[in-house]
């Protein structure tokens, strides 16, 4: 569990800056290119979150199982 809270790091400059998707991530996957976020919102939707606009600029749902 990620506490529901989501963090930017700089390892270089030692330091921390929240990020505020609108709503407590349950789990996240980052893209190859490190610019996207995959958040999961509830046990049916993933956020796609740009980190360029801090937005969820799409977002899909999937079916139950």
């Amino acid at each position: 569990e990620l506490g529901y809270h989501l963090y930017e790091l700089d390892i270089a400059a030692a330091a921390a800056a929240p990020i505020d998707p609108g709503f407590g991530p349950r789990n996240f996957n980052i893209s190859p290119d490190d610019r996207t976020l995959f958040l999961r919102q509830d046990d049916w939707t993933i956020c796609i979150f740009s980190l360029d606009t801090r937005s969820c600029d799409r977002s899909f749902a999937v079916g139950s199982i």
